[in-house]
Protein backbone atom coordinates (compact mmCIF):
# COMPACT_ATOMS: atom_id res chain seq x y z
CA UNK A 1 0.00 0.00 0.00
CA UNK A 2 0.73 3.60 0.78
CA UNK A 3 3.15 2.90 3.66
CA UNK A 4 5.61 0.30 0.97
CA UNK A 5 5.64 2.98 -1.26
CA UNK A 6 6.79 5.87 0.55
CA UNK A 7 9.41 3.69 2.68
CA UNK A 8 10.91 2.08 -0.95
CA UNK A 9 11.29 5.91 -1.71
CA UNK A 10 12.66 7.03 1.41
CA UNK A 11 15.09 4.23 0.82
CA UNK A 12 15.58 5.07 -2.70
CA UNK A 13 16.10 8.68 -1.72
CA UNK A 14 18.93 7.90 0.92
CA UNK A 15 20.96 5.53 -1.30
CA UNK A 16 20.89 8.21 -4.01
CA UNK A 17 22.32 10.75 -0.89
CA UNK A 18 25.15 8.19 -0.28
CA UNK A 19 25.91 7.76 -4.06
CA UNK A 20 26.38 11.09 -4.38
CA UNK A 21 28.77 11.12 -1.78
CA UNK A 22 30.51 8.61 -3.15
CA UNK A 23 29.17 6.19 -0.14
CA UNK A 24 28.35 2.55 -0.71
CA UNK A 25 25.88 1.09 1.30
CA UNK A 26 24.67 -2.48 1.37
CA UNK A 27 20.91 -2.93 1.92
CA UNK A 28 20.65 -6.33 2.79
CA UNK A 29 16.76 -5.71 3.73
CA UNK A 30 16.08 -4.98 -0.22
CA UNK A 31 16.43 -8.89 -0.81
CA UNK A 32 13.45 -9.45 1.97
CA UNK A 33 11.33 -6.28 0.48
CA UNK A 34 11.60 -7.61 -3.45
CA UNK A 35 10.16 -11.19 -2.02
CA UNK A 36 7.47 -9.35 0.08
CA UNK A 37 6.43 -7.65 -3.26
Amino acid sequence: GEHFATARELRGRIKEAFDEAGIEIPFPQRTIWMKTE
